[in-house]
């Protein structure tokens, strides 16, 4: 009755966490993919992941979007999660109060709760790959289970191939159960490897053709060993990126943190107390968690964190009921309630990330409805290299093309009204700007598409020598320079309006300021605060127009004790605009 009881509370908390539209590059994929599949298309990336798509076109006779089919198959999931692990901690001879402490304690991790309410693949891989893990060790003592988990895993791994990873302990430890009867290992091999094979076949059959399929894929497995894993030399050290996937994959400071504790001290009492296959534990989802840390994009560990964030909850379980279990006059009943109310206040720092993404459509979404609404369909868009699947899949036949540097839009003058969207910031003080406040939501979702910024395509410069990296946090962005920087604006034709917007460095005084615009001085001026100047000049419809400012003083903060900051800082560029003078 508790365990009823639990799952369907559970099941009503999933659905504040569904978000109102899509986000992610991926998610848009899975969409695409859902309208027409074809993996060489990205419809969606590699390897097609088709058992979640097919799922998703079924849910797509009822929803009214391709989105909403993705997020109907992602939220069932969600909300199967909580008996599915209960019923795999039993599996794993956890007792009672341990197993449903644990399925709870997972449900209200928040990139568990966050991602069962998205269009992402994660949660129902999850769901497949523990029911998958449940009737297999199960299976050990029912072939009727064996051959269901076999088969569970076959499904899981058509949703996420990683699921083998996961699913191969309790497959082994079932079959070396059955090792007498090997005609049902042999017919359980047969079943898995048939379900995967149709499921790719499938894959394969739906996109426009075998040999396209097959180096789409070999792409995407070089593009991963070269960026992604640990031959990239641009990866930071394993050293380093150990602490992020095996310490910070569970977010929400202090409760993670606390968790990956209390699941290290429960890994210590269920050896001591010989409770659970605790071994079994940790070689379903360790080897999966080792993967990750050295193939897969650092950047997305606490998504990947989905499928491990069960280990964690469990162990940290059994150190709450054993530890209390310990003291006189407590037993697993106090453990229990501690669990409630840990998961409670977890529930209450995760909950203002599931309110925006509920009440609020995302940052590409609102960017895209907003040059629908207010652009002329015949408008030239440029769009950014990593918006390009947001714009193939809402535009429609708005035309656009994909660039990924100023210098794609060539050296004549764009057309007056050719706009350019942009995933990142860019400092133009007339940009649209489609923000989401970053707080909790920052620490929980990938960090990418948090801001999207719409600008003339022709005021689209680009920062050379002298100034620093872009920075950016919300709608505010902004670059530093030393004592001289170049930038170059975009060819126009006629008198353009040059704006800036400047904060100085004030430790050694006012600096004097000098604009110079292809080679001709266009003022000096001491910047003696937040100021912005403009100008009325000439420009080039032949070519880029040079822009170099130069300071006569800076302050390099590490040098003079006053930060860690090792750079040469003179002033702060707030913003710029390079628009027609008419304006």
């Amino acid at each position: 009755m508790l365990v009823l009881a639990t799952a369907a509370g559970v099941a009503l908390s999933r659905l504040p966490a569904m978000s109102q539209t899509l986000w992610d590059w991926d998610e848009v994929q899975f969409a695409m993919a859902v309208e027409e599949y074809d993996v060489p298309s990205y419809r969606p990336h590699p390897p097609g992941f088709p058992l979640f798509i097919a799922l998703a076109n079924i849910a797509r006779a009822f929803a009214p979007s391709d989105f909403r089919a993705l997020q109907a198959v992602t939220v069932l999931a969600a909300v199967s999660l909580f008996p599915l692990l209960f019923f795999l901690f039993r599996e794993l001879r956890f007792p009672f109060a341990t197993a449903w402490g644990g399925a709870l304690l997972t449900m209200f991790v928040p990139n568990v709760w966050f991602y069962g309410g998205t269009g992402f693949s994660d949660v129902p891989a999850l769901a497949l790959t523990v029911a998958a893990c449940a009737y297999l060790l199960r299976g050990a003592r029912d072939r009727t289970s064996f051959l269901l988990g076999a088969f569970l895993l076959g499904l899981s791994a058509a949703m996420r191939p990683q699921a083998l990873l996961v699913g191969a302990a309790p497959a082994l430890v079932a079959a070396w159960k059955r090792r007498h009867r090997w005609r049902d290992i042999v017919l359980a091999i047969a079943l898995g490897a048939t379900t995967i094979a149709a499921a790719y076949a499938g894959a394969v059959l739906a996109s426009s053709s075998y040999e396209d399929y097959v180096q789409t894929a070999a792409k995407l497995r070089e593009y991963l060993r070269s960026v992604d894993s640990f031959l990239s030399p641009e990866r930071p050290p394993l050293g380093v990126l150990f602490e992020f996937f095996f310490f910070r994959t569970l977010p929400g400071e202090p409760y993670g943190r606390l968790l990956v504790y209390a699941a290290a001290a429960g890994l210590l009492v269920t050896l001591l107390r010989r409770e659970g296959r605790v071994v079994l534990l940790l070689l379903m989802f360790v080897p999966l968690q080792i993967f990750a840390w050295l193939m897969l994009d650092y950047h997305s560990v606490t998504r990947y964190g989905v499928m491990f964030a069960p280990m964690y909850a469990v162990l940290a379980a059994a150190a709450v009921i054993g530890v209390l279990a310990w003291i006189p006059g407590l037993g697993r009943a106090a453990g229990a309630v501690v669990i409630v109310l840990f998961a409670a206040s977890w529930a209450r720092w995760t909950f203002p990330a599931l309110t925006e993404v509920r009440r609020h459509a995302s940052p590409p979404v609102r960017a895209v409805m907003w040059l629908n609404e207010n652009v002329p369909s015949s408008s030239m868009v440029y769009v950014h290299a990593s918006f390009t699947s947001f714009a193939r899949y809402f535009m429609g036949g708005r035309p656009h093309e994909k660039v990924e540097s100023p210098a794609d839009l060539g050296s004549v003058p764009a057309a007056d009204d050719a706009l350019l969207v942009s995933e990142t910031s860019l400092p133009l003080l007339s940009a649209q700007r489609f923000v989401r406040g970053r707080g909790v939501l920052f620490e929980i979702a990938r960090r990418r598409y948090f801001e999207v910024t719409v600008i003339r395509a022709g005021a689209w410069g680009e920062f050379g020598d002298g100034w620093h990296a872009m920075e950016w946090h919300g709608e505010a962005v902004w670059l530093w320079m030393g004592g001289r920087s170049e930038m170059s604006l975009p060819p126009a034709a006629g008198s353009m309006k040059l704006s800036l917007r400047l904060e100085p460095a004030l430790e050694h005084g006012p600096p004097i300021i000098e604009a110079q615009l292809n080679g001709q001085l266009v003022e000096r001026f001491a910047l003696t605060e937040t100021m912005e100047k403009s100008w009325v000049v000439p420009a080039r419809s032949d070519g880029w127009n040079e822009l170099v400012l130069t300071s006569d003083r800076f302050v390099n903060p590490l040098q003079e004790g006053i930060s860690a900051d090792g750079r040469d800082l003179s002033l702060r560029l707030l913003g710029y605009d390079w628009v027609p003078a008419k304006r």
